[in-house]
C-alpha cells in the first residue's frame, strides 16, 4: 500500500504518528514524501521508513504527490491534526476531494476541547474514511430517484440522524436528498460529497 503521512512539519511528539499508524491498521508498502515539506517530522519519517525497510518515493511538491497517490486503489493517508498547525486540515480536505481513503488522528487537539469544537463537531477522535465507490454512488442515485417519485425529502444530517452502513464497512452519517441535489457525508468527514444525478 502506498502511504502518505500528513502531519505538522515540526511535530514535537512523534509518538502521535506511531499511535495514528497503529490504530489505522494500515500496512504500508511504500512511503510517499514531498521534498517541499522539510522539518523534524520529515527526518523522523525517513528514520522510521529505514527501520521498517520501507521504500521512499519523493515528489517535488505535495500537489504532485497527491496526483500520483490518487491513481490506483491501493493507497491511504494518515493525518495527524494539531491545533497549532491547522493547515493539515486543508490538506485533509484536498485528500478527501480526490477520494483517497484517509485516517484522521485528532489526539493533539482533543487535549483542548475549545479548539476541538472549533475544528469539527465530530466527537470521535479517530476515524477511517473511505471514498465513495461506483456501487455506493449508484445506490444514492436510485434512492434519490425513489424519493423524487414519492415526493419524499430525506435528511439525516441532524445530531439525532441515523447511520447508513454498507457491507464493506463504509458508513454515512449525513444524507441530504432534495429535489435538486444528492449529497452524502461519510462518517467523521468534514465535508459533504455531491453525487451527480445525470
Amino acid at each position: 500500500m502506498r502511504l502518505f503521512i500528513a502531519a505538522p512539519r515540526n511535530l514535537l511528539r512523534t509518538a502521535h504518528i506511531e499511535t495514528a499508524l497503529a490504530q489505522s491498521g494500515v500496512t504500508p508498502g511504500e512511503l510517499f514524501l514531498a521534498t517541499d515539506s522539510t522539518g523534524t517530522t520529515d527526518l523522523w519519517l525517513r528514520e522510521w521508513a529505514a527501520k521498517q525497510k520501507l521504500p521512499i518515493r519523493e515528489f517535488p511538491s505535495t500537489p504532485q504527490l497527491l496526483k500520483n497517490l490518487e491513481r490506483g486503489s491501493d493507497r491511504a493517508v494518515v493525518a495527524v491534526i494539531s491545533p497549532d498547525h491547522p493547515e493539515t486540515l486543508d490538506l485533509v480536505a484536498q485528500v478527501e476531494s480526490r477520494r483517497i481513503p484517509v485516517y484522521i488522528y485528532r489526539e493533539l487537539y482533543r487535549l483542548d476541547p475549545r479548539v476541538n469544537c472549533r475544528f469539527s463537531p465530530v466527537e470521535r477522535p479517530d476515524v477511517w474514511l473511505k471514498a465513495l465507490n461506483a456501487e455506493q454512488r449508484d445506490f444514492f442515485r436510485r434512492l434519490h430517484s425513489l424519493c423524487a417519485q414519492y415526493k419524499v425529502e430525506l435528511n439525516t444530517s441532524s445530531e439525532e440522524g441515523s447511520l447508513l452502513r454498507f457491507s464493506d464497512g463504509t458508513e454515512f452519517e449525513g444524507v441530504d436528498l432534495d429535489k435538486k441535489s444528492c449529497k452524502v457525508r461519510p462518517r467523521g468527514s468534514f465535508r459533504y460529497r455531491k453525487i451527480p444525478l445525470e
